[in-house]
């Protein structure tokens, strides 16, 4: 069964890009256009992994964080977070929010998202067995 994503980005050309490459890798991928979407997403569908920008329109990530830590039944998906915004205080908060990583997005190519998503699962796999 392939792995469901939820993803929480606010540019359409980036969407259209994440969604052919990690479709195309075999994950079942969600995408939301603002916080507000995202949330609701999160709490009317089960997700192995959910990724968010900071700058997003209605809620921004790290309400989303705390939105989406907050509710029973997404409390226990794993949060990481793809932005340019990464100061160290940003990067902070938003672990300490319960996001699992943090990724600046500017400094990844496609392929080494990829990579940190396909190590995340089999990660995830591996602490299963």
């Amino acid at each position: 069964m392939p792995k469901k994503i939820l993803w929480i980005e606010d540019s359409d050309y980036l969407v259209s890009i994440l969604k052919e490459s990690f479709e195309g890798a075999g994950y079942t991928v969600d995408f939301a256009l603002d916080g507000e979407k995202g949330i609701n997403l999160a709490f009317t569908n089960k997700y192995d992994l959910i990724i968010t920008c900071i700058m997003l329109p209605k809620f921004d990530g790290m309400q989303v964080i705390k939105r989406i830590k907050s509710n029973d039944i997404s409390k226990n998906t794993p949060i990481m977070v793809c932005s340019n915004l990464g100061n160290e205080q940003i990067v902070n908060e938003c672990l300490k929010l319960g996001a699992i990583k943090f990724l600046i997005k500017s400094s990844l190519t496609l392929e080494q998202l990829s990579n940190e998503i396909k190590r995340f699962f089999d990660d995830q796999q591996a602490n299963q067995i």
